[in-house]
């Protein structure tokens, strides 16, 4: 069913954004799943930093065609574990991500693989991106590396849509988020246009995001957008 399903289009309908966004459902081949993008959900942020911010929080409202779509998302394409291997160091050991644009992981440290209870080795992992970075931090003459066939589970992040808004101060500008634990991008996903220059920093303090715009000193007139990533869909180890 993943290759009838592999080319279909989702055609997601983002409130307020530059139309309409189209994902594809795709085979993950080095996963051997199917790789769909996850479900929006549309996060209203109103307010300045000296007001009280509302938060409004609409629930999913993509609906797919295919209803296979819907079970194959449930079943294999928002979880799974991701096959490391063994590494000899020295150190960090970096995997690509088989993930499309716009899809965001949280991979556990923990070990999974069959072989797991034979070593006591301890890992943290850091996901940037399209790879992970598997680093090893127990104690002991290692040099990094490892010789189990290491797996870690792996699940999609939550994702949704910031509504920023104008900047019209000199000031940064501060939102509050609706949950800590939460990325947000630095890149807007609302509509430019050619000759606009914005450029923007994100930090996120607890459930504090500061927007600074890095191109210019001041604020900005667009209806700034950015997507944000939170926790796992599925609870990891």
């Amino acid at each position: 069913r993943a290759r009838e399903m592999a080319g279909l289009l989702v055609t997601l309908a983002v409130e307020g954004g530059a139309g309409v966004a189209a994902a594809g459902a795709a085979t993950g081949a080095a996963m051997g799943e199917a790789v769909v993008a996850p479900l929006l959900m549309g996060v209203a942020v109103a307010g300045a930093a000296a007001a009280a911010t509302t938060v409004v929080v609409a629930g999913a409202t993509t609906a797919f065609a295919v209803s296979q779509i819907k079970a194959a998302m449930k079943r294999r394409g928002e979880h799974g574990v991701l096959k490391i291997g063994q590494h000899d160091g020295p150190g960090p050991k970096i995997v690509d991500l088989p993930i499309s644009e716009g899809i965001s992981l949280a991979v556990s440290p923990t070990p999974v693989n069959k072989d797991a209870s034979n070593h006591h080795d301890r890992f943290s992992v850091e996901v940037r991106g399209k790879q992970v970075i598997v680093t090893r931090v127990d104690e002991g003459e290692h040099n990094g590396g490892w010789g189990q066939h290491l797996a870690l589970k792996w699940s999609v992040r939550n994702s949704g849509v910031l509504h920023v808004g104008r900047n019209d101060g000199a000031a940064p500008l501060v939102i509050h988020l609706p949950a800590e634990r939460i990325a947000v991008s630095n890149v807007p996903i609302n509509q430019q246009e050619k000759d606009w220059m914005d450029r923007f920093d994100v930090s996120v303090q607890g459930t504090q995001l500061t927007i600074t715009r890095v191109d210019q000193p001041g604020g900005w007139t667009q209806e700034l957008q950015l997507e944000y990533f939170g926790e796992p869909k599925y609870p990891l180890p």
